[in-house]
């Protein structure tokens, strides 16, 4: 995959359509963050006919895509904390 800037609307919408595409139809929020050092793209959703909610992360490292995904069954991610810190703490390692 050609790495696009996470900045990038075309790509954000990309990203927003996939989690569309997926019955994810409400847009709770899309926002540029730092994940390991990199500029990541952040995007959550809900469906509206039962309560879960996704979270999706993408950025680029070296030419590869890296995602993150996090799905609640049952709470929305605001009283989940521990996504956040997970989100935080992750670390790319070098290749040895």
């Amino acid at each position: 995959m050609e790495p696009a800037p996470v900045q990038n609307a075309g790509f954000q919408k990309g990203i927003k359509q996939s989690l569309i595409d997926q019955g994810f139809s409400k847009i709770v929020r899309g926002e540029v963050i730092k994940v390991a050092g990199s500029d990541a793209y952040l995007c959550e959703a809900t469906r509206e006919d039962k309560p879960v909610s996704i979270i999706q992360v993408i950025w680029f490292h070296e030419g590869h895509s890296i995602s993150l995904v996090f799905l609640s069954l049952a709470k929305p991610f605001k009283d989940v904390p521990d996504v956040q810190t997970i989100i935080d703490s992750v670390k790319v390692l070098p290749k040895s």
